[in-house]
């Protein structure tokens, strides 16, 4: 009994602090488009400066490191999985299952490589995701089922890779 009293305090908690912040299904995605908009942005700043601290050419400060190249290629997934967030959001705020199966994709693929922002951020979107109504409507098509798998695959590849690099 003490434990659902803790549970619940801590949900009604959590609840004040969201609904506090303003923060709703729409804002969410929108933040998390930012966020894997400015990651990409921040990773490319940081090689470039790396590149140019070193004194040399970009294409061939990523071939003599390779991590700097696998975290290049993980930020270009991360700019494109922003792209179809910010292209398909106006589905993903009106259909719940397709707001949580991209949250879910999210938490896990942004959990393996690492950008703790991002599945902080996933998490609390899966939690407003009750907000979401669910208008009956079609679910993700096949093609943006086989960009979120392939960008998954290139995703665990990539941390793999790192993980070796070590």
């Amino acid at each position: 009994m003490e434990k659902v009293k803790k549970k619940n305090k801590v949900s009604e908690y959590l609840r004040t602090v969201l609904y506090q912040m303003g923060l709703t299904p729409r804002r969410a995605i929108n933040s998390m488009i930012f966020l894997l908009v400015f990651s990409f942005l921040a990773s490319i700043c940081y090689i470039l400066f790396l590149s140019s601290k070193s004194g040399t050419k970009f294409q061939t400060f990523l071939g003599a490191n390779p991590q700097s190249a696998v975290m290049f290629i993980i930020s270009a997934i991360d700019f494109g999985l922003g792209y179809v967030l910010w292209n398909k959001r106006e589905k993903l705020v009106t259909r719940r299952k397709n707001f949580q199966a991209v949250n879910f994709f999210l938490l896990l693929s942004q959990l393996i490589v690492g950008n703790l922002v991002c599945v902080i951020l996933a998490v609390i979107a899966l939690y407003v995701s009750s907000q979401v109504k669910d208008d009956g409507g079609k679910y993700l098509s096949s093609a943006e089922i086989m960009l979120f798998s392939l960008s998954g695959l290139v995703y665990v590849f990539c941390a793999i890779l790192l993980l070796r690099l070590r």
